[in-house]
């Protein structure tokens, strides 16, 4: 099986998360139109707002923390194979997230440099408010 498929434990680890009430939405550079990779994750943010996810994905699942932890960002990642769940409590970021990924897909960003600035626009991240061409 290659990189770039879910296995059904895949799928059903996400209808998991789904069914447990949670808003979920696919994002990263599989999503956009022409930006994705053959390695690249399956990722998806999802608004946790009672912080009951983490404990399930970590010692129930066997997820780990994806090296993305950023508290100033209000969000962890949580890694297994290739699913990548970014999770926060936080609604305001939980839609800005949507915007960018909607953005992103919108202007058809093709490179991770381009997918990054979109999204420091969204969050107002000052380093990389710089002009995009596209």
């Amino acid at each position: 099986m290659s990189h770039d498929t879910l296995k059904m434990s895949d799928l059903t680890t996400v209808a998991l998360v789904v069914n447990m009430g949670l808003w979920v939405k696919p994002t990263g550079s599989r999503v956009t139109k022409s930006g994705w990779k053959d390695l690249s994750d399956y990722d998806y943010v999802v608004f946790d707002p009672e912080d009951k996810l983490s404990k399930q994905l970590v010692d129930r699942w066997g997820f780990g923390v994806g090296g993305s932890e950023r508290p100033e960002q209000e969000f962890t990642s949580y890694k297994k194979g290739v699913l990548n769940f970014i999770v926060t409590s936080k609604a305001d970021f939980f839609k800005k997230y949507c915007m960018a990924t909607e953005l992103i897909k919108t202007v058809d960003a093709k490179t991770r440099e381009e997918r990054i600035k979109l999204f420091d626009i969204i969050f107002g991240t000052p380093a990389n408010l710089e002009a995009l061409e596209f």
